[in-house]
């Protein structure tokens, strides 16, 4: 039997307009071996909630239109079928994040959201954070939480350049030396000026891999217009935008919360988020390894979900 390979795929209910950028199933291209396909599911409800209590018979997968079987189904929340987790928190310490949204810091969000994730973590999980302007500085990938709060509270702004691309780019590297599931979150507004690494070189690099998903805190403000970036004029779309292909790209997500409110929750959600996902398994009745494009459909019975997932799969 061929090895199994990995597909992320993330069930999400439509969250307000204000949290997310886009509120549409995205296409993602992906290389796997096609006798077993695993999958990662997220569940949440109408009312931005996480679905706990998710069964198979409720789903309905299809690949280019034939109904799959599902071969196995469990949740990640200290199961037997518990995946262990490497997650890497990235906050963006440039001068820009000293900015406020609502009365409240960016670093601050930031700082806060990372707190939280790491009361979810797992015994089996690893961790890393890493504040960034023109280079990053990561801790090792450890449960140690009290390292973890200490570095992520030292966190503070400086008057430097921002090198977005090269940060990911080094933290993915650090992330692909590990196995299993994978997730990077990004607390930034998305601009770059000064990385030598390009963005669709971060793109293709991220898309490639099926165990990462990317989740975003984007920090853009909305009070104007446009903003002053090192003395030179851009609109704060233009990161949004980079941020959000991201999410997409790894079947991730991204909230930009415009008010206190809207941070609290989308805080919440990406702290339970690494609770609240299950596994989920198929063998494809197709065996064939042709290079042909595999289309993945997935549905539920349960009313009020709404699909977002990578999309299918070159079998190869």
């Amino acid at each position: 039997m061929s090895r199994i390979a990995l597909i992320s795929i993330f069930i999400l209910i439509t969250i307000p307009p204000v949290l997310f950028s886009q509120q549409q199933e995205t296409q993602f291209t992906e290389t796997v071996d096609v006798d077993f396909v695993d999958l990662v599911l997220t569940a949440i409800d109408k009312n931005g909630q996480y679905v706990s209590d998710l069964k198979p018979e409720e789903l309905t997968i299809k690949e280019n239109g034939v109904v799959q079987n599902i071969s196995s189904f469990g949740d990640l929340k200290g199961s037997e079928s518990y995946v262990p987790l490497k997650l890497a928190f990235l906050i963006d310490s440039s001068s820009s994040m000293n900015d406020e949204i609502d009365g409240v810091r960016k670093l601050d969000m930031a700082k806060d959201a990372a707190l939280m994730l790491i009361k979810q973590l797992h015994p089996d999980d690893r961790m890393l954070v890493s504040g960034f302007a023109q280079g990053i500085r990561p801790t090792a990938l450890t449960l140690d939480r009290q390292l973890l709060q200490n570095t992520i509270q030292g966190f503070e702004t400086e008057f430097k350049f921002t090198a977005l691309f090269d940060a990911i780019t080094e933290t993915f590297d650090l992330l692909n030396q590990e196995s299993g599931r994978k997730v990077l979150v990004i607390c930034s507004d998305g601009l770059d000026n000064i990385s030598k690494t390009k963005f669709e070189d971060v793109l293709q690099k991220v898309s490639g891999r099926t165990e990462l998903t990317i989740i975003v805190l984007g920090t853009i403000g909305y009070q104007d217009p446009r903003s002053l970036f090192y003395g030179e004029n851009k609109t704060p779309h233009r990161g949004k935008v980079i941020l959000q292909t991201l999410a997409d790209r790894t079947g991730g997500f991204a909230f930009f919360p415009g008010n206190l409110k809207e941070i609290q929750k989308a805080q919440n959600l990406i702290a339970s988020f690494v609770r609240s996902q299950y596994s989920l398994a198929y063998q494809s009745t197709n065996p064939s390894h042709d290079g042909s494009w595999r289309k993945i459909n997935i549905s539920c019975k349960r009313k009020g979900i709404t699909l977002h997932y990578r999309e299918g799969y070159f079998a190869r």
